[in-house]
This record gives C-alpha cells, structure tokens and sequence, in this order.
C-alpha cells in the first residue's frame, strides 16, 4: 500500500522490502514469483521474502495457490512443484 493506493512495486520490477505486506498481498507476491522452472512451495515462501521481505508460511502457500486456482490464474503442479500456464 502507498499513498496513491496499492502498487505492484519499484521501477523495472525491483523488489520492494522497503514496503510491509499485509496477508491480503500473499496472493499477488506468490503470482510474480511463479515462472518456470518449476517452484516448491519452500521456494515459493523463499523467493517471496528475498524478493518483497514478506514472510509467509507453507500453509498461507497453499491457501493462496488454491485461491489463484479459484480466480482463474493456471496455476499447475508437477513433480518439482508449481508453475503458470497457459
């Protein structure tokens, strides 16, 4: 949250642990780590704090996949963990 609204983060993508994230953003941090190859959701709850300063936990992991899933994001799963697709 910033003082024009919500924002996504800094200029070319930066990440931003400047900023504290409240729950409600899991599901948006979560969305901008997902690429290939592949993520765990230990590499999901790692890549989210290096990237935003967030913690977040392997529970709040699923809950947020699952809540994507149910917002239409292609979200998959295989051996080595989750991905976006088309």
């Amino acid at each position: 949250k910033c003082a024009a609204g919500y924002c996504r983060g800094g200029e070319s993508r930066e990440p931003r642990t400047d900023m504290k994230y409240t729950p409600s953003a899991y599901p948006l941090l979560i969305r901008e780590v997902l690429d290939h190859p592949p993520k765990t959701k230990a590499a999901i709850m790692q890549a989210v704090q290096e990237r935003y300063g967030a913690k977040i936990d392997r529970k709040a992991v699923g809950r947020n996949l699952e809540l994507l899933k149910a917002f239409g994001c292609k979200i998959h799963k295989s051996d080595d963990g989750y991905y976006i697709g088309e």
